[in-house]
């Protein structure tokens, strides 16, 4: 078809050499039609064939070396069409035609272009391939990416966000979703539990605070997708000059720093679940774990050094870490009730604490959370079936220690939502092995806290010697009896049954 919409025949296909003064051109697929009064040239066909470029102006084009960018030939602009210099005054001859063939694409079921290309010369079948409408119709398909050309200097440049979840099993703290915070120029990781998406417009604001002052740096760029919960954030965004980088519809890989952490991050996640017996609800504890251990790996991207290497600039201690879901004995003397009573009792380690030098031990049993830094571990024993599946443990018939505390405070409140942000000092070693406090070198011991994740209640105290049983005790409640006080008494036909019925009376 030519341009004034006219169509006419192709009798033959081949190849050919086009030859000018200073160079030759191969040429593909050229189409004989004897009908047709100039001879065209298809620019995209020539570049492919012959590893040019063609730049045009308004009086002329240069075809130019695609490696070495060296003009190889100069052609001139005429009356709307550019001309090829000295074009031959013979024909062009095609060394190798083909007649026109059935179409092989169309009976064989419209097989890909790389299977046809194979079945051509295998079966003998003598074809050639065209664009074809009805394939290109039904079979569209994202094209494939190419590397990132985003380059950051420094830290918080640039941040990637995006929230995972829904999570089918809502943790035991609560928590449905994460949201993900990743350093484009460091690698570095920040993950936040949430309740709700909607809490992102609230906890982005203290994130930024929080980083640019520790860091000395300015959030220059924030990329997402185009979620509700970041669109929210559009005028906070204008007001601080902070871009808001997004993600077209439908194109999830252009985040790839996002989703490539969350798959890093559930695929760690699950692991550490596995291995620890640990049931699913545990996963906001294992997921902020597997983050912690990720900062401190090495990664290739920063030439195997590890993302909080390259943002903190030293390299972190790992002499602390300890094997999730491990047995471990917290140091718990400051809740008992006597000098008998054992000063610890078998937890599971699940996790760093977030802003305090300690560890997290769940007290399978109980359900409470124990944040301590006096921690005895045993990283090859990983107990929680053991522990949840017998009623009283031989360390547990004498006393529970956890009975005299009478306030709790529930772990992963986020109050301040922003504490996970703040990093740890490796570089100061934490006891794995300490039975007492008199160890001078450890802080004062009021890290030691007591926490609970959910309203469970604890287990009924055992009775000690001398202690007073009451009726409450028991769960045994009477309900008490109101008498009405006055100075002079009614007959009892005229006693009162309600406080409208007495109102009315002037004793």
């Amino acid at each position: 078809m030519v341009g004034d919409g006219t169509g006419h025949a192709i009798s033959n296909i081949g190849k050919t050499v086009l030859h000018t003064p200073n160079h030759s051109f191969h040429l593909s697929n050229v189409l004989h039609v004897p009908k047709i009064s100039q001879k065209l040239l298809s620019v995209s066909s020539l570049c492919d064939t012959n590893s040019i470029s063609i730049e045009f102006f308004s009086d002329c084009f240069l075809i130019k070396d695609l490696k070495t960018r060296v003009p190889i030939l100069r052609g001139r602009h005429s009356n709307g069409l550019y001309h090829m210099p000295h074009p031959p005054t013979t024909p062009l001859a095609l060394t190798t035609t083909t007649s026109i063939l059935p179409p092989w694409h169309h009976i064989l079921g419209h097989p890909a272009d790389r299977i046809m290309r194979h079945l051509l010369p295998s079966y003998k079948i003598k074809s050639h391939l065209e664009p074809c409408i009805s394939c290109n119709s039904v079979k569209s398909h994202k094209l494939p990416f190419s590397v990132s050309s985003i380059t950051t200097k420094k830290p918080l440049e640039l941040i990637y966000t995006d929230v995972w979840g829904p999570s089918h099993i809502k943790s035991i703290d609560g928590f449905s979703y994460y949201l993900v915070f990743v350093d484009h120029f460091t690698k570095y990781v920040w993950l936040y539990p949430l309740r709700n998406k909607s809490d992102v417009s609230t906890l982005f604001p203290t994130f930024k605070n929080l980083v640019e002052n520790y860091f000395n740096n300015k959030i220059i760029s924030l990329y997402s997708d185009n979620g509700g919960e970041f669109l929210k954030l559009k005028s906070f965004l204008n007001i601080h000059g902070i871009s808001h980088l997004t993600t077209p519809p439908y194109t999830p890989e252009l985040n790839a720093p996002s989703e490539r952490r969350h798959r890093h991050i559930v695929e760690t996640g699950r692991a550490l679940l596995r291995m620890a017996k640990l049931p699913p609800e545990y996963w906001s504890f294992a997921f902020k774990t597997a983050v912690y251990l990720i900062n401190r790996q090495p990664t290739p991207i920063l030439k195997m050094q590890s993302p909080f290497q390259a943002i903190h600039k030293k390299t972190p201690n790992v002499s602390h870490l300890h094997s999730f879901g491990c047995l471990c004995f917290p140091w718990l003397r400051p809740y008992v009730t006597n000098k008998l009573q054992p000063r610890s009792q078998p937890c599971i380690f699940v996790g760093y604490a977030d802003s305090q030098y300690s560890y997290l031990c769940l007290d399978p049993i109980s359900k409470k959370i124990y944040t301590s830094r006096h921690v005895k571990f045993y990283d090859h024993i990983f107990p929680y079936n053991q522990l949840t599946h017998l009623n009283q443990l031989p360390s547990l018939t004498t006393t529970n220690i956890s009975q005299p505390l009478h306030t709790t405070i529930p772990i992963f409140t986020h109050d301040h939502p922003l504490s996970h942000a703040m990093p740890h000092e490796d570089e100061v070693p934490m006891s794995s092995n300490v039975e007492s406090g008199n160890d001078l070198s450890a802080p004062p011991l009021v890290s030691t806290t007591i926490t609970t994740t959910n309203p469970i209640a604890a287990p009924a105290p055992i009775n000690e010697p001398n202690q007073v049983i009451t009726r409450s005790k028991n769960n045994i409640f009477k309900p008490k009896k109101m008498y009405i006080a006055s100075k002079h008494p009614l007959p009892e036909n005229l006693e009162p049954s309600n406080i409208r019925e007495a109102m009315k009376h002037a004793h």
